[in-house]
């Protein structure tokens, strides 16, 4: 159903079909799903990708597949295509809670004062055939910018953003790994953002052999390094290690 989109819901996608009809069928069975829309880039996928997203996407979605530049590449494009007033991106292997989101497409408009509404995410592991949640990452306060020097805490599949900021900040074709870590900091440095923390799952990460956080850690190091010599100086990250410890103590004891 064509009209004006709370949120954009962008999937970068390169032969990721074996996870993405999980992904877009859980998304059609949104109570809300007329307020949202569906942003496919496919980097010219030669599995069944192509064919799930027309089967499970509606017709003021949006489909693209052409080859692109890498992961970073096509969410950008993505973002430049969005209509709605919330961004997020959601990999293709990964999964969202509809009834967290049916929510806060139900409360929308008591986030209008926020440019960042941040919710708890989970990570899944598939353990005797059953993907299981292994770890979970639950806010308790915004996080400053000088904290995220140690940690993103933002992760993609929990945090959406105003898209109207986020076309500023812009992701940056040159990562191949730590594209979303590059964003959220310097989002958070030059936007300065009003956070909004949520309570409640909004997005499960897939921990699976396929995975980018599976088999790119030398370029995850690397990548992270450089992204942290150019944006915190000395005193920056001196702060960021008091405000790190200062608000994993007051969580650890249930003060946060």
């Amino acid at each position: 159903m064509a009209g004006e989109k709370i949120l954009s819901i962008v999937i970068p996608n390169f032969n990721g079909g074996s996870y993405l009809e999980e992904l877009l069928s859980t998304l059609s069975t949104a109570r809300n799903r007329s307020k949202f829309e569906i942003i496919f880039m496919d980097g010219g996928s030669q599995d069944n990708s192509v064919n799930i997203a027309e089967l499970y996407l509606d017709d003021d979605d949006v489909i693209v597949s052409e080859p692109d530049g890498g992961q970073s590449d096509a969410i950008q494009k993505g973002l430049e295509r969005a209509m709605g007033r919330w961004f997020v991106f959601q990999n293709s292997d990964d999964m969202f809670d509809i009834h967290t989101l049916d929510q806060f497409l139900d409360n929308s408009e008591q986030y209008s004062d926020f440019d960042v509404v941040a919710f708890d995410m989970s990570v899944k592991e598939l353990i005797e055939g059953d993907w299981k949640v292994t770890y979970s990452f639950k806010h308790t306060r915004p996080i400053s910018w000088r904290q995220l020097r140690y940690n993103i805490y933002y992760t993609n599949q929990a945090t959406l953003y105003r898209t109207d900021l986020a076309k500023q900040v812009k992701f940056n074709p040159a990562f191949g790994f730590a594209l979303d870590y590059d964003f959220v900091v310097r989002f958070f440095k030059t936007i300065k953002p009003r956070v909004k923390t949520v309570r409640g799952v909004l997005g499960y990460q897939r921990m699976h052999e396929a995975t980018k956080t599976s088999n790119m850690q030398e370029l995850c190091r690397k990548e992270t390094t450089n992204i942290r010599r150019r944006e915190y100086s000395a005193a920056d990250a001196l702060l960021g290690f008091f405000t790190m410890v200062h608000y994993h103590a007051f969580k650890k004891i249930g003060l946060g």
